[in-house]
């Protein structure tokens, strides 16, 4: 006789798993499973290399104390986050990664007659 098993997957809420005579059968739906990548491609946040960090930085203008004040934390912080010792984590990754994003992308010019 085949024992069923209803566990919780991930942190994806409402997807569980059956185990039946040891295979296993997902019950998310393909729209489902879209809308679940969808939800962590929005949650999550790219950094550049460590490597391009202090050089997109330097390139702006900016200073480490300048982009510490802006994201809440000390200048030392801010060069461990440029070095890799470090990484930025929840709220100040969210701060840190649009900053760097933004310096990616050249600035809006006027279009003034």
């Amino acid at each position: 006789m085949a024992t069923f098993q209803l566990r919780p997957r991930s942190n994806v809420a409402n997807v569980y798993l059956f185990r039946a005579t040891g295979q296993e059968v997902d019950l998310m739906s393909h729209q489902d499973r879209l809308t679940a990548v969808e939800n962590l491609v929005q949650e999550a946040v790219w950094l550049p290399a460590v490597g391009d960090r202090g050089a997109l930085r330097r390139a702006a203008g900016l200073t480490q104390q300048q982009v510490a004040l802006a994201v809440g934390v000390g200048r030392v912080q801010v060069a461990r986050w440029e070095t890799g010792t470090a990484e930025p984590r929840g709220v100040r990754r969210k701060a840190y990664g649009h900053l760097l994003r933004s310096l990616t992308q050249p600035p809006a010019t006027s279009t003034n007659s």
